[in-house]
């Protein structure tokens, strides 16, 4: 039968390389947001009072909340 002409693979590749760096920019911009900006991300989510309370009400909660953000993101960055 013989080999499929370039031209129809290639659109294929590119919406593979397309689709891998558009999957790449989401994951670094949420990763980034979640590790420096989880106050606003709170805040744009439930509400300012309710931010106050997710992020916990004593230090011991606040570090193990932050913990687990710095984790959640640095996920998203290896997958980024």
């Amino acid at each position: 039968m013989g080999a499929l002409p370039s031209s129809t693979i290639r659109p294929k590749a590119t919406v593979f390389t397309v689709t891998c760096v558009l999957h790449l920019r989401i994951a670094l911009f949420c990763g980034f947001m979640m590790m420096f900006h989880s106050q606003a991300i709170y805040s744009l989510d439930c509400g300012t009072e309710a931010a106050r309370h997710l992020l916990g009400s004593t230090p011991h909660d606040r570090l193990l909340i932050g913990t687990f953000d710095s984790f959640a993101s640095l996920l998203l960055f290896a997958i980024g």
